[in-house]
């Protein structure tokens, strides 16, 4: 996981800047996430990396285990015969934590693919086209902030 700083140059000639959290999910599926304050990217990085070592040690538990390919047996049928039973167990379900935390991915991804459509309609010089779509970007960012304060009281009731 890590913690970068990007520079680069706008299409009006300005340079912007932003941080971006680099890391790899459970799945080990490689994730981005950009901030406009190093401050915000620490405090995310230090939530995800508590959650990625909290669910990590959950998949780690007994039961977890039970799901594993061999179960010490000698006689590979038994072994078989073991895996049938102890993958119809919640064990093998993914956890109620993990399913919150793609969910938030997702949509903090949504987010931020709408705030990059609300700043684009900077660049808009037809005023009647640039308010709808400023509209409708401020329509689905409230949508997505509720949905996302929505996953983070479900996550906290968990807890």
């Amino acid at each position: 996981m890590s913690v970068r700083k990007r520079k680069w140059i706008g299409p009006s000639g300005e340079t912007k800047l932003s941080w971006v959290v680099d890391f790899k999910d459970l799945a080990g599926k490689r994730r981005l996430r950009t901030f406009c304050r190093k401050k915000d990217a620490d405090r995310f990085a230090t939530k995800v990396r508590a959650e990625l070592l909290d669910a990590d040690l959950k998949l780690n538990d007994p039961a977890a285990t039970a799901i594993a390919p061999g179960h010490g047996s000698i006689i590979p049928e038994k072994d078989m015969k073991m895996n049938e039973h102890s993958n119809t167990t919640a064990a093998a379900k993914v956890p109620v934590s993990i399913q919150l935390l793609r969910a938030s991915d997702v949509l903090a991804t949504a987010k931020d693919l709408n705030e990059a459509i609300h700043m684009a309609c900077g660049y808009i010089s037809v005023d009647p086209e640039k308010c709808a779509i400023q509209a409708v970007s401020d329509a689905l960012g409230s949508k997505l902030s509720e949905a996302l304060h929505m996953i983070e009281v479900a996550r906290e009731e968990l807890a």
